[in-house]
């Protein structure tokens, strides 16, 4: 079998570094974002993150992705990547994706780390 995939870049958010939608203009909220070559990714999430404590497993994050600028993909500016399936992204040059994790009540009871990896895919493999 060949691998179409070449060398995995990672970013990762702590749950610390939630937004607070309900609250947004709460200080310690961050993104994290990624500079990638253009190309197709497979995306996948490896979370520790538990909200309240650790009562509330999250195993999701969110990426805003700006290759819609360039490639006028209306509807991928956003995409859910869970950590069951990953999912695929393309990406633009020189256009970052950014990661966020949004939690509705209080940030500061909020444990773990999540780990984003994206992970080019060579169709010239094939």
């Amino acid at each position: 079998m060949k691998d179409y995939t070449k060398m995995a870049n990672t970013l990762t958010l702590t749950g610390k570094d939630a937004i607070n939608v309900a609250n947004p203009s709460y200080t310690g909220w961050k993104t994290t974002n990624i500079k990638l070559s253009a190309g197709t990714y497979a995306v996948n999430v490896d979370s520790t993150v538990n909200f309240n404590g650790n009562n509330l497993p999250l195993k999701q994050v969110i990426l805003f992705n700006t290759a819609a600028i360039k490639t006028n993909a209306d509807e991928s500016w956003y995409t859910v990547v869970d950590q069951t399936q990953g999912t695929q992204i393309t990406v633009a040059k020189d256009e970052p994706v950014y990661a966020v994790v949004l939690d509705q009540l209080n940030i500061t009871d909020n444990s773990g780390s999540l780990t984003v990896t994206f992970t080019e895919i060579d169709w010239s493999a094939s």
